[in-house]
């Protein structure tokens, strides 16, 4: 920001330097009024005003701007090595135009003031006449003929840089030209492009057009083939009918065998159940006979339980074997009716295959057959599953009621353990007791265990604020180095201010320019695009709506072609799978009744083989009694063994960790008061440097306003030599002479009227003002110092108004 008003600083100064020389050539080149004479004094006329624009001492003599030029101690760009960074915002460049622009427009008007203060101090007539000597003369010849060189070199310059601007123009136009070409060559490749897109999309609206009539053509053809098909599967049908009607002869006579086999298998049933019966009535004998005998009343109820039981068992499956002979009476009835149908259906599906609408019905009526017959199968299954599981209930409640007799048979022996648990509890006491001081030694461990955490969580704590400390130093460092950093980068900005402000203007007006043309361009390209876009937008909706009516076509033929063959193929199948699963069912029903058997043996076998193992493992949990209290005794003797050596490694691990914690912390101390003896050696450092900066920027402020003082002192005796001069000339009468000797004053052709009308404002306003007041004496003109006020006044607004910008960029 310091950089930035320096440069607004710097600018200024040039500005107002380049004005003061424009005003000076003006006045160089103005001409002189008549001076007539008197007997007693030289008195001038009604033009005696203008002799405050007649040239000066300082425009003959070698120019002291440049002595001044000199004696200005400005930094040498060779101190500024790093290049000035741009500016990233433009409104700090027009802020500071604008303040620039005030500030020109405040200097004139002091140049005004101080003209008219001149012009009145000319004003005061002159009492005293001499003689102008030959020398002199010839001096002021010599200074005209130096200013006319003066001037011709200005008209060269003039003509050189008029040149230079019609060569810029020259450019200017040829680069139009050249853009002007490439827009018409973009032009007719775009359109060459839109010509071969439009060949493309004829072509391949041709293309899908063969392509529509090639796929007719296949779908046609599909048609035939599939209609051929359709006659082949009728075909297939006569034939698998002839085979239907072979196989459900075949089946009939299986299934006839079948029943035969099922009628023996029956009476074999009722030979067991006979057999059965005549086994409870020994039993029952066989109870009568106990009852009589002089048994024990538990003995005696739990073999009447059993009995019980049994007889329970076997009602059972003698209910589910009446139940399954229904239901195989029920399936059976229903197979002839399904087989008498179809034949019937077969028959008549011979006489009248020649009607399609017959065909179709046919189809239907088979179709509604073939869902009651497995409506009826599915209800005849639901019956059996209702069998079965009141089959498998009865069987849990079987094997509860086993269950319950080996209960008592268990409690029965485990009165004569509990005698035996008497004896575990006693030698259990004497475990707890160990196992308590287990737990105490084990909650020592964790209360060691807890104070190693402790004190790790503080060395961790001691770690992180240790390199917190670091961090922070480092984090100081850093901003001081970038403070340095910025410090240099801000003095790198006055050097290239003054070039950088004529770049921006040339960039400003090529940019405007530039825009002007892009307009131009992008509205006559949107029109044509856009009519090329509407027609083109036209010819593809078409071609879609084409496009789509030809795919729904052919999705509605594939569909339906589809639709035809999975109706049939759904049809062949759904008659294999009945068929199949009917052979399934029979079979399965067979497995079924052979597993049964089985498992039932099984169970039987199973229940005699749990007794045998129970009866084992009392005898090994005797034995493993007896083996475990010589295992506790081994184990106590071990565990207090194990206890003593833990005790004595934990002991001295926690004097280890503990000594290596006191050494940690101790280094940590060391380490935090370093640092923060480092911290405060650098914040000495800093404030150090702050000062050296601040000694600087004083010292510097200073510099420059002595040489703004210097300035001022030798303006005023620039003018104060000016008005001496212009006194001693018009005195000695030379006015008129150079006046009649130069002729018309010599103007500039590059000058404007602007620069002129100000200065004749100024000779009007000094003219009446003089006429009016005539001995009242001007105004001091305004110092320096104030201008350098309203600069420092405007730098702050700027400065906020930049970091208003930058924090915006940042967000």
């Amino acid at each position: 920001m310091v950089g930035a008003v320096t440069t607004f600083s710097v600018v200024t100064y040039v500005v107002a330097k380049q004005s003061s020389q424009k005003r000076e050539t003006t006045r160089a080149l103005l001409g002189f009024r008549k001076i007539e004479w008197h007997p007693l004094n030289w008195q001038t006329t009604a033009g005696t005003d203008m002799a405050a624009f007649l040239n000066k001492p300082s425009d003959f003599a070698p120019s002291l701007y440049e002595d001044i030029e000199s004696q200005i101690k400005l930094l040498p760009p060779s101190e500024f090595e790093k290049p000035k960074k741009k500016a990233e915002n433009d409104s700090s460049w027009l802020e500071l135009k604008k303040a620039a622009d005030e500030i020109l427009a405040l200097r004139t008007e002091n140049q005004k003031l101080r003209d008219q203060q001149q012009v009145a101090n000319l004003q005061v007539p002159t009492s005293v006449v001499r003689p102008i000597p030959i020398e002199e003369r010839h001096y002021a010849d010599e200074l005209i003929t130096r200013q006319a060189e003066e001037i011709s070199k200005l008209k060269c310059a003039v003509q050189m840089l008029t040149i230079e601007k019609q060569a810029s123009e020259e450019s200017f136009e040829k680069q139009i030209a050249t853009l002007q070409q490439e827009k018409e060559e973009t032009i007719k490749s775009l359109r060459e492009a839109l010509n071969r897109s439009e060949d493309d999309y004829r072509c391949q609206v041709h293309q899908l057009r063969q392509n529509h009539e090639g796929e007719a053509l296949d779908l046609k053809s599909h048609l035939e083939h599939l209609s051929k098909q359709l006659e082949q599967a009728k075909a297939d049908m006569e034939t698998c009918s002839a085979m239907l009607t072979k196989e459900l002869k075949m089946e009939r006579e299986a299934a006839r065998k079948r029943e035969d086999q099922q009628n023996q298998a029956i009476l074999e049933k009722e030979l067991a159940i006979t057999n059965l019966t005549q086994q409870l009535q020994q039993l029952k004998a066989y109870v009568a006979d106990t009852e009589q005998l002089h048994k024990p009343q538990l003995l005696w109820r739990q073999e009447c339980e059993t009995l019980n039981n049994q007889i329970k068992i076997i009602e059972a499956e003698k209910a589910t074997l009446e139940s399954s002979l229904q239901l195989m009476d029920v399936r059976l009835s229903s197979m002839k009716e399904i087989l008498t149908t179809q034949e019937a259906e077969l028959c008549k599906a011979k006489e009248q295959i020649t009607d399609k609408n017959k065909m179709r019905e046919l189809l239907l009526t088979r179709w509604r057959q073939k869902v009651y017959s497995l409506l009826t199968q599915q209800k005849s299954a639901e019956l059996v599953a209702k069998k079965d599981f009141q089959k498998w209930q009865q069987k849990t409640s079987d094997l509860q009621e086993q269950l319950s007799s080996t209960k008592n048979t268990i409690s029965i022996l485990q009165h004569t353990v509990a005698a035996r648990e008497a004896e575990l509890k006693m030698a259990s006491n004497s475990d707890k007791k160990l196992k308590e001081e287990l737990q105490q030694s084990q909650q020592a461990a964790l209360c060691l265990d807890r104070q190693m955490i402790e004190n790790r969580d503080m060395v961790q704590m001691l770690s992180e604020f240790a390199v917190s400390c670091d961090s922070r130093t480092t984090e100081q460092a850093r901003v001081l180095q970038q403070a340095l950093a910025q410090l240099r980068t801000l003095g790198q900005r006055v050097s290239f201010a003054s070039s950088r402000m004529d770049m921006i203007k040339s960039q400003l007006v090529r940019k405007n320019a530039l825009r002007q043309l892009e307009e131009e361009e992008t509205s006559n390209k949107t029109q044509h695009h856009q009519e090329t876009v509407e027609d083109w937008r036209i010819e593809r909706d078409q071609l879609t709506h084409e496009l789509q009516q030809v795919i729904r076509e052919r999705d509605i033929f594939a569909l339906q072609l589809k639709q035809d063959s999975e109706t049939w193929a759904e049809k062949l199948a759904s008659m294999r799978a009945n068929y199949e699963e009917e052979v399934l069912s029979l079979k399965r029903s067979v497995e079924d009744l052979e597993i049964i058997n089985q498992n039932k043996s099984q169970q039987m076998e199973q229940i005699l083989e749990r007794e045998e193992n129970s009866r084992a493992e009392l005898a090994e949990f005797t034995e493993r009694i007896d083996e475990l209290r010589i295992e506790l005794a081994r184990h106590q003797n071990i565990m207090e063994q194990a206890l003593e050596k833990q005790k004595a490694e934990l002991e001295s691990e926690w004097a280890e960790q503990l000594a290596d914690m006191e050494r940690r912390l101790n280094e940590t101390r060391r380490e935090y008061t370093k640092a923060v003896v480092k911290l405060r050696q650098q914040e000495r450092q800093w404030v150090r440097e702050k000062e050296r900066l601040q000694e600087i920027q004083a010292v510097s402020e200073a510099h420059l306003q002595s040489q703004l003082t210097q300035m001022e002192e030798q303006l005023h005796a620039v003018e104060k030599e000016r008005n001496i001069f212009m006194a001693t000339l018009r005195q000695e009468g030379l006015l008129g002479r150079l006046r009649s000797e130069r002729g018309e004053p010599v103007r500039l052709q590059f000058q404007d009227n602007a620069a002129d009308e100000p200065n004749s404002q100024l000779t009007r306003h000094a003219r009446t003002r003089d006429q009016v007041h005539p001995q009242k004496v001007m105004e001091p003109p305004e110092p320096v110092s104030e201008l350098l006020k309203d600069l420092k006044s405007l730098a702050p607004a700027v400065l906020d108004d930049t970091e208003e910008s930058s924090e915006e960029d940042q967000e």
